[in-house]
């Protein structure tokens, strides 16, 4: 029965409204399953929510790609086949195929006749055939390879959508059946619908258990249905009913019926007839509530007053009615529940469920029956049924761990708050073991909910508090799990624990944001102060978490000369202190610090050595997670070194791990990485991709220092491309130039690069004058290389030669790396020989320039970064023709090799630069002579040739702005040029005078 179908339905059929964000993610779903990356969506909330009415509109927008829709409702009738869903999927599979699927199944066919034997005829039996009977166990297997293969082949030729209506009511082999074809369909143009009530799927259950395994697969999307807003619901009354009702009318709907579509529509019945009848629709507002309560109460009232008591008592104990513990509940024999059962069946409250189970009609009906209860009967519901259960399962709690912390946190003030907490706190165990981060932090939010009720004191606080942080990081809400180690650790300072103020710091110790680093570090020194000889891993961990933080968000000097700041010593400390503690925890705490200290590309071959001892330990413990941070440390010194082949290996093995752990921080670790990599190899589409990615991951909870990486990406991918798509970020970056988060200034450089990839000098220089000195540059060691890199090339664009020359410098070097972030990336910008070609050209070094260029050019071919090849080009082709004729052919053959990588690419700003060199190469080799110049216009050419505009050029040269204006009109006439571009290449080609008017030094 779906909820279309409800017993409790009203004759008016609600309109579809809101669920924006959901079709959203539902129409990516659809088209990613269309271009052959299939799925599944599961949709859950609660009873009368509009799940139906959603896979059905999700289903007419598949049709309307030509895509069949074949339905499959799973139901609670006594007598119901095995599959009975699947029998009508495979129906609707067959009958909407396009080819004869059954033709090419070939032996499968045998298998599908037995769930369709009207459409699948079964093969005559051959006497012959005296082969053992098949294990059941494998048959089982066979049969579901043929249904997922069937599913496949009826997809191929248009896709295909499956809806799987109301999987809570899935008997056992279907939710089996479904969890496999889950495993399967990544390859396929098939998606998957799966709605339920997640309120009344038990995790133990066949549903239950086939939706915890399909959340593990990468290729399923969760999606909740929650409430309608105010003005959905407004919209829902009016399209149903044809008319407006006041706004404080609809808020009071709102409010009452939660924004369920289903509550809405019965409350809105009330609504319209009071409006008809010349009633006062405000008055009928205010008993709306107990009016929609009034449909449930007439049924309930049709039973006994002891029948009624019963089910009352039932209700508390859940969903799915267990008749001992009902009985227990109401504090009957169980003769005499099984009684009331029977008659509960009679009227219609409750019914039979397979395998032989009993539930409630409709969710509605429970809800209703407890609400009536008197709150000091509820409570004493809930201790009799906690007591019945731990009498009942004394051999087996930890398998009730959830529903005993339920019962017995329902039973306060009436029990001791110390056993529902207890309960709590294993059940939420039990729930990170499970992966179910979310699950686990309601279940620490409601032990911390009783505390109110006396018995425990700040210690217990503070061990909630601590744990509810360490599920809601998990889960990705960093903010709220800040918040929880923030207060945890604090209540620990005041309370003179310096352990339990270590373990709050510790909980966090993966999240390096600058918010959370102002309450890390001075907890983790005090703790370190306080804590005893004996706490030797604690130490060791603290000491670890100080020396990550001080290198990635507080460097306190200069980072290009690795080895003596107090980030290394602490590292290198804490590497010794956990090796006398011998635990696992705290070396791995040691060693992932110390390879965030050695970020750095004279550090790479010691990176390398500690991810070997990290995955050398995840292989001993077996624990994906630090598996996590060795690999991930491999991919970003590979990405160093230019083997991006071997960094994609190992990027490939992350996908695996992150689709196992489900955390959105590994997650955004992942994407950031694949970001990186796809910026690398210029699929500039596929980056983009991963950013949007990343970016929900930061909307929906992550460190507000991930969202500035995207931005910085993001400005980075603008700059590159040209795209518009990606000109949000730069006005985010914009908005985060004046915070802590940027005060290294990174964001400052990638804009004023991105600014400068436009033409807009005045707004580049503008960015790039307010970086600190050089001198006082002090960088995180994770992203040192990069972005000096960048800065590098600004200096160049800039004609900054004091800063040229500084960055020359510094990067000389690391000649031989590539610059990639160092911590889980975040950029890729090629060889780092092309800066080094870039600022040697600026500071007059033309042959030095042409040499790191040639070896720029194979290093990124070498590596595969075709990007960075372009851009090595083009720049090696400016250097070229400047040198005169002998150099110029090649020069043409650069740009115009640059020119063609860059359009095929998609890098805008690449192309219409290269190009223009390459067009005026070919003119001035035929044409014209820069000695038709005179001296003044030479000057003036120059300029145009390093994108100046009239009033800079007025500024440089002392002349008025209409003077240069004059000037640039009488260089057109002498070149026969028809715009200020084609004179800006020719300058380049021809820039051998000695006349060079440099803009002010930056820093």
């Amino acid at each position: 029965m779906s909820e279309k179908a409800d017993s409790l339905s009203t004759g008016f059929a609600a309109p579809f409204v809101g669920r924006v964000s959901e079709l959203r993610i539902a129409d990516r779903c659809l088209s990613e399953a269309l271009d052959g990356r299939g799925g599944v969506l599961l949709i859950a909330g609660e009873a009368g929510i509009g799940k139906t009415s959603l896979a059905e509109l999700i289903g007419d927008r598949a049709r309307g790609h030509g895509a069949p829709v074949v339905w499959g409702r799973c139901v609670v009738a006594e007598g119901a086949p095995a599959f009975w869903p699947w029998r009508q999927v495979l129906r609707g599979c067959l009958a909407a195929a396009t080819s004869d699927v059954l033709a090419r199944r070939g032996a499968d066919v045998a298998d599908l006749a037995n769930l369709v034997p009207e459409l699948v005829p079964s093969p005559e039996p051959d006497p012959a055939d005296r082969r053992t009977p098949t294990e059941p166990g494998a048959a089982r297997f066979r049969l579901f390879e043929s249904v997922t293969a069937t599913v496949a082949e009826a997809g191929e030729a248009a896709g295909l959508v499956i809806v799987l209506d109301d999987l809570h009511w899935a008997d056992s082999s279907s939710a089996q059946l479904l969890a496999h074809l889950g495993r399967e369909l990544a390859a396929t143009r098939v998606l998957v619908l799966a709605t339920y009530r997640d309120d009344e799927i038990a995790p133990e259950s066949p549903a239950g258990e086939a939706v915890a395994e399909l959340r593990r697969q990468r290729t399923t999307v969760p999606l909740r249905l929650d409430g309608l807003t105010e003005a959905e619901v407004a919209a829902q009354l009016e399209n149903t009913y044809g008319q407006r009702f006041g706004q404080d009318v609809v808020a009071g709907v709102a409010r009452r019926s939660g924004g369920n579509p289903f509550f809405v529509t019965e409350i809105g019945r009330l609504l319209e007839q009071a409006s008809r009848t010349g009633r006062d629709v405000r008055l009928a507002a205010t008993v709306l509530p107990h009016g929609a309560r009034a449909l449930i109460r007439k049924r309930v009232g049709r039973v006994g007053d002891a029948v009624r008591e019963a089910l009352r008592a039932a209700a508390v104990a859940g969903a799915a009615i267990d008749s001992a513990t009902a009985a227990a509940a109401a504090g009957l024999p169980l003769t005499g529940m099984l009684d009331a059962l029977d008659d509960a069946l009679a009227a219609g409250l409750v019914r039979r469920t397979s395998p032989g189970g009993i539930e409630f009609d409709h969710p509605l009906v429970r809800d209703a029956l407890v609400a009536d209860l008197p709150t000091s009967l509820r409570v004493e519901i809930h201790r009799r049924i906690a007591e019945h259960l731990e009498f009942a399962h004394a051999g087996e709690l930890d398998r009730h761990a959830p529903a005993l912390a339920h019962h017995w946190l329902g039973a306060l003030p009436a029990a001791d708050p110390r056993r529902g907490v207890s309960w709590a706190e294993r059940a939420a165990g039990q729930a990170l073991d499970a992966l179910d981060y979310q699950g686990a932090a309601r279940l620490y939010e409601r032990a911390l909910g009783a505390l109110r009720h006396g018995g425990l004191d700040q210690t217990d606080r503070v061990r909630l508090l601590i744990g509810r942080a360490d599920a809601l990081c998990k889960a990705g809400d960093i903010r709220a799990a800040i918040a929880d180690a923030t207060e945890a650790g604090e209540e620990a300072r005041r309370g003179g624990d310096p352990v339990a103020m270590a373990r709050a710091v510790l909980t966090l110790e993966e999240v390096l944001d600058p918010t959370w680093s102002c309450t890390a570090i001075p907890l983790s020194q005090r703790a370190l102060a306080q804590l005893g000889d004996s706490q030797v891993a604690l130490r060791a961990r603290l000491i670890a978490l100080l020396a990550a933080h001080a290198a990635i968000l507080w460097p306190e000097k200069d980072n290009w000369s690795v080895g003596d700041d107090r980030s290394e010593v602490r590292s290198e400390r804490s590497v010794e202190l956990a090796e006398v503690a011998g635990t696992p925890d705290a070396l791995v705490s040691a060693l992932r610090s110390r390879q965030v200290v050695r970020a750095t590309p004279d550090g790479v071959r010691d990176r390398l050595g500690l991810a070997e001892r990290i995955l050398t330990m995840a292989k001993e413990s077996g624990d994906p997670r630090t598996a996590f941070w060795g690999r991930l440390c491999r991919v970003d010194a590979h990405c160093l070194l230019g083997d991006l082949g071997a960094a994609e290996a190992e990027l490939a093995r992350l996908d695996e791990i992150a689709a196992l752990l489900r955390q959105p921080i590994v997650d955004m670790h992942v994407t950031s990485a694949n970001r990186a990599l796809a910026i690398g190899r210029g699929r500039f589409a596929d980056a983009g991709r991963h950013l949007a990615h990343a970016q929900r991951l930061v909307a929906d909870g992550l460190y507000q220092r991930l969202g500035y990486f995207n931005a910085l990406v993001g400005t980075h991918l603008a700059a590159l491309t040209g795209d518009p798509v990606f000109e949000a970020c730069t006005h985010t970056l914009e908005e985060q130039t004046s915070t802590v988060v940027d005060r290294a200034g990174s964001g400052r450089v990638y804009l004023a690069s991105y600014y400068a990839s436009r033409g807009e000098w005045d707004r580049a220089a503008m960015h790039y004058r307010r970086l600190p000195s050089w001198d006082s540059w002090h960088l995180p060691r994770p992203s040192a290389l990069p972005r000096l890199e960048e800065r590098a090339r600004l200096a160049a664009l800039l004609d900054d030669v004091d800063g040229a020359t500084t960055a020359y410098q510094r990067l000389l070097p690391w000649a031989d790396y590539f610059a990639a972030s160092g911590n889980g990336q975040t950029t890729f910008a090629g060889s780092v020989q092309l800066s080094l070609g870039v600022l040697a050209a600026t500071l007059g070094k033309q042959d030095r320039s042409a040499r790191h260029l040639r070896t720029a050019i194979e290093a990124n071919q070498r590596a595969g970064l075709p990007p960075f090849d372009a851009q090595a080009r083009f720049e090696l082709a400016r250097v070229l023709s400047r040198r005169g004729d002998r150099d110029r052919s090649e020069a043409l053959v650069l740009a115009s090799d640059a020119a063609r990588l860059a359009d095929e690419l998609g890098m805008a700003p690449l192309h219409a630069g290269a190009d223009a060199l390459a067009r005026t190469l070919r003119h001035t080799s035929r044409a014209v002579d820069p000695t038709q110049l005179t001296r003044r216009q030479s000057e003036i050419a120059d300029l145009l040739g390093r994108g100046l505009t009239n009033r800079q050029i007025a500024d440089v040269l002392f002349i008025s702005e209409r003077t240069a204006e004059n000037h640039v009109k009488h260089i057109l006439q002498k070149l026969g040029f028809h715009n200020r571009s084609q004179v800006a290449a020719w300058a380049t080609a021809n820039n051998h005078t000695d006349h060079q008017p440099r803009l002010p030094a930056a820093n």
